[in-house]
């Protein structure tokens, strides 16, 4: 049986990048923004971005403080951009083109691990438990994630039509339930915020910290 092609294949960067920046959507900046505040609290050395796109937000990484990024993403257009804008001024940088679901993570390998609009695409719950293991203790978690409305469609509309074809696999994430997988998995929020770019629709921006088992 031929297996159906993962959606975020068919989509050009052009029209992600369009999609994303429409004046009814404006989550592009949202994402450039979150990341920069993350990487910014944390400084981490060693970096995993999770779905890097076009490499939105890596202008701010800095090589005195990173020595090591792995930026991943499923699409090999938008691997090949963000390696095009960046690897230059991060060669320190590894751009590898994979679904994070097969993703080897490293075991306790990364200060920051960041990863925004990604748990709606994938079983959150087990990549959980991999970005948790390949955290070193007091690195931390980075992510947004779109907060459930019956009332807001999942994909806003835009000229950018390729991007209804994510409807189909995009699961909204019940944001109490994701609370509870991090903590069950040491986890421990320590900042968070509701984004609101345009329009009704929200997103929940949080940072988790590595903790030890016991410690409060």
């Amino acid at each position: 049986m031929n297996q159906i092609p993962n959606p975020w294949l068919q989509i050009p960067i052009s029209d992600y990048v369009g999609h994303m920046s429409d004046k009814s959507v404006r989550q592009y900046k949202m994402l450039n923004s979150a990341f920069k505040r993350a990487y910014q609290i944390k400084k981490p050395h060693r970096l995993l971005v999770l779905g890097v796109t076009d490499g939105n937000g890596l202008e701010y990484v800095s090589e005195k403080i990173t020595n090591k990024i792995i930026a991943l993403d499923i699409n090999p257009e938008y691997i090949k951009t963000a390696q095009r804008r960046f690897q230059k001024i991060l060669p320190q940088c590894d751009f590898l083109c994979e679904d994070v679901t097969n993703y080897k993570f490293s075991l306790d390998c990364f200060d920051m691990v960041h990863a925004a609009l990604l748990f709606e695409y994938v079983d959150y719950q087990n990549i959980l438990i991999n970005i948790a293991g390949s955290l070193k203790f007091g690195g931390v978690l980075s992510t947004v994630i779109q907060i459930k409305d019956k009332n807001i469609s999942k994909i806003s509309k835009t000229p950018y039509k390729s991007l209804q074809n994510l409807v189909s696999i995009m699961k909204i994430v019940d944001i109490n339930e994701f609370l509870e997988c991090t903590a069950s998995n040491s986890l421990l929020e320590i900042r968070h915020e509701i984004l609101k770019p345009c329009g009704e629709k929200s997103f929940y921006f949080g940072i988790f910290e590595k903790i030890y088992y016991g410690e409060h």
